[in-house]
């Protein structure tokens, strides 16, 4: 065979399995109910409100407020300082338990996984972050990411051709719960926050994949 030909060949695999690759899958979101306690000394729930503007979660103490999103490959994160102080999020601190138990690092960014997360909240103002699982993170285009069908309980991508197909692969999650931890300071004082979810329900979704 010509070398020409050849090229060619190659050139049509490729276009061929790209095809292959592009098009429509179903993944799984989940329905989820959630506390929030603060602990420093010992634990204080907070005030949990009803979500809305698509958060699972909201809540508040005396000092600051979050909303928090999960989604296939992320989770969403606004926090805003009620208080009159500067508050300090300390990254390094930031864990998330999954739902075997494993406490793990969690990676956070600026809103979108786009450059770095913020690292104080000036009095009356609200950061917005991306946070995932550090070791659940793949490699992107441009740094880490998650793939949006990635799954807050293992890491694992639910991209199914049929949504009866992840359903079934997901099923096994109701039940399951898992944490995300996030510690903040003001002045001299340090408290930890954690927010615990549980799965109730699922809510398959059809996500463009390529």
């Amino acid at each position: 065979m010509s070398r020409r030909f050849q090229v060619l060949g190659w050139a049509l695999v490729s276009l061929l399995c790209g095809s292959c690759l592009a098009g429509f899958v179903w993944t799984m979101d989940y329905e989820l109910a959630a506390t929030a306690v603060r602990v420093e000394g010992g634990e204080e729930p907070l005030e949990v409100a009803t979500p809305g503007g698509g958060a699972d979660l909201e809540c508040r103490d005396a000092g600051v407020a979050f909303a928090i999103d999960v989604h296939p490959g992320g989770i969403d994160a606004r926090i805003r300082n009620l208080g009159s102080s500067p508050v300090a999020l300390h990254w390094g601190g930031a864990r998330f338990v999954d739902a075997g138990g494993n406490d793990l690092a969690l990676y956070a960014a600026a809103a979108g996984n786009e450059g770095a997360a913020p690292a104080v909240v000036s009095p009356g103002s609200e950061v917005a972050v991306f946070l995932w699982p550090e070791s659940w993170l793949r490699t992107g285009k441009v740094g880490p990411a998650a793939w949006r069908a990635d799954s807050p309980i293992d890491g694992r991508a639910i991209a199914e051709p049929s949504r009866a197909d992840a359903v079934a692969l997901a099923r096994s999650h109701i039940g399951r719960t898992f944490e995300v931890v996030l510690s903040l300071e003001w002045g001299e004082r340090l408290a930890t926050y954690r927010f615990r979810f549980i799965v109730v329900g699922l809510a398959p979704k059809r996500i463009s994949w390529a």
